[in-house]
Protein backbone atom coordinates (compact mmCIF):
# COMPACT_ATOMS: atom_id res chain seq x y z
CA UNK A 1 0.00 0.00 0.00
CA UNK A 2 2.86 2.37 0.80
CA UNK A 3 4.33 1.78 -2.68
CA UNK A 4 1.02 2.71 -4.31
CA UNK A 5 0.79 6.00 -2.42
CA UNK A 6 4.41 6.82 -3.31
CA UNK A 7 3.76 5.92 -6.93
CA UNK A 8 0.72 8.19 -7.07
CA UNK A 9 2.69 11.04 -5.47
CA UNK A 10 5.49 10.63 -8.02
CA UNK A 11 3.01 10.60 -10.91
CA UNK A 12 1.30 13.72 -9.61
CA UNK A 13 4.69 15.42 -9.23
CA UNK A 14 5.67 14.64 -12.82
CA UNK A 15 2.32 15.77 -14.20
CA UNK A 16 2.57 19.02 -12.24
CA UNK A 17 6.17 19.73 -13.26
CA UNK A 18 5.45 18.96 -16.91
CA UNK A 19 2.51 21.33 -16.87
CA UNK A 20 4.68 24.19 -15.66
CA UNK A 21 7.97 23.40 -17.37
CA UNK A 22 6.68 23.94 -20.90
CA UNK A 23 3.89 26.49 -20.61
CA UNK A 24 1.34 26.72 -23.36
CA UNK A 25 0.13 30.18 -24.34
CA UNK A 26 -3.43 28.87 -24.16
CA UNK A 27 -3.27 27.75 -20.54
CA UNK A 28 -0.76 29.91 -18.68
CA UNK A 29 -1.32 33.66 -18.58
CA UNK A 30 1.88 35.50 -19.40
CA UNK A 31 2.50 39.05 -18.23
CA UNK A 32 5.09 41.46 -19.41
CA UNK A 33 7.12 42.25 -16.31
CA UNK A 34 8.90 45.57 -15.96
CA UNK A 35 11.33 46.86 -13.38
CA UNK A 36 10.13 49.73 -11.17
CA UNK A 37 12.51 52.11 -12.92
CA UNK A 38 11.01 51.17 -16.32
CA UNK A 39 7.49 51.80 -15.04
CA UNK A 40 8.46 55.18 -13.58
CA UNK A 41 10.21 56.17 -16.81
CA UNK A 42 7.18 55.21 -18.93
CA UNK A 43 4.91 57.18 -16.59
CA UNK A 44 7.08 60.31 -16.78
CA UNK A 45 7.30 60.16 -20.57
CA UNK A 46 3.56 59.62 -20.96
CA UNK A 47 3.98 56.23 -22.65
CA UNK A 48 1.99 54.52 -19.88
CA UNK A 49 -1.23 55.47 -18.11
CA UNK A 50 -1.31 55.52 -14.33
CA UNK A 51 -3.75 52.63 -14.28
CA UNK A 52 -1.46 50.48 -16.43
CA UNK A 53 1.42 51.39 -14.13
CA UNK A 54 -0.59 50.13 -11.15
CA UNK A 55 -1.06 46.83 -12.98
CA UNK A 56 2.65 46.49 -13.69
CA UNK A 57 3.55 47.32 -10.07
CA UNK A 58 1.18 44.58 -8.90
CA UNK A 59 2.80 42.04 -11.26
CA UNK A 60 6.19 42.54 -9.58
CA UNK A 61 4.83 42.55 -6.03
CA UNK A 62 5.04 46.31 -5.46
CA UNK A 63 1.54 46.38 -3.97
CA UNK A 64 2.04 49.50 -1.86
CA UNK A 65 3.23 51.38 -4.94
CA UNK A 66 0.27 50.07 -6.97
CA UNK A 67 -2.19 51.17 -4.30
CA UNK A 68 -0.59 54.62 -4.01
CA UNK A 69 -1.61 55.45 -7.58
CA UNK A 70 -4.77 57.58 -7.62
CA UNK A 71 -7.86 55.51 -8.24
CA UNK A 72 -9.78 58.02 -10.29
CA UNK A 73 -11.32 57.27 -13.62
CA UNK A 74 -11.44 60.28 -15.86
CA UNK A 75 -14.61 60.23 -17.89
CA UNK A 76 -15.89 62.93 -20.15
CA UNK A 77 -19.41 62.16 -21.23
CA UNK A 78 -20.74 65.72 -21.46
CA UNK A 79 -23.22 65.32 -18.62
CA UNK A 80 -22.08 68.44 -16.73
CA UNK A 81 -25.29 70.34 -17.33
CA UNK A 82 -28.87 69.43 -18.02
CA UNK A 83 -31.11 71.44 -20.26
CA UNK A 84 -34.72 72.13 -19.35
CA UNK A 85 -35.70 69.50 -21.90
CA UNK A 86 -33.58 66.87 -20.12
CA UNK A 87 -35.03 67.76 -16.73
CA UNK A 88 -38.57 67.52 -18.13
CA UNK A 89 -37.75 64.10 -19.59
CA UNK A 90 -36.52 62.73 -16.26
CA UNK A 91 -39.56 64.03 -14.35
CA UNK A 92 -41.83 61.71 -16.33
CA UNK A 93 -40.46 58.68 -14.47
CA UNK A 94 -41.87 57.56 -11.13
CA UNK A 95 -40.85 54.93 -8.59
CA UNK A 96 -42.50 51.52 -8.79
CA UNK A 97 -42.45 48.41 -6.65
CA UNK A 98 -39.70 46.26 -8.19
CA UNK A 99 -41.41 42.90 -7.61
CA UNK A 100 -44.64 44.07 -9.24
CA UNK A 101 -42.81 45.60 -12.19
CA UNK A 102 -40.79 42.41 -12.75
CA UNK A 103 -43.87 40.21 -12.55
CA UNK A 104 -45.64 42.32 -15.18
Amino acid sequence: MNKKITSVRVQIFFVATNAFSSPSLDSVPLFEYKFSIEIEKALRSGEMSIHRAAQYYSYIGEYAQALSIPNEVQLEWGFDTLTAQHVEYFYQFEAQDAVEAILK
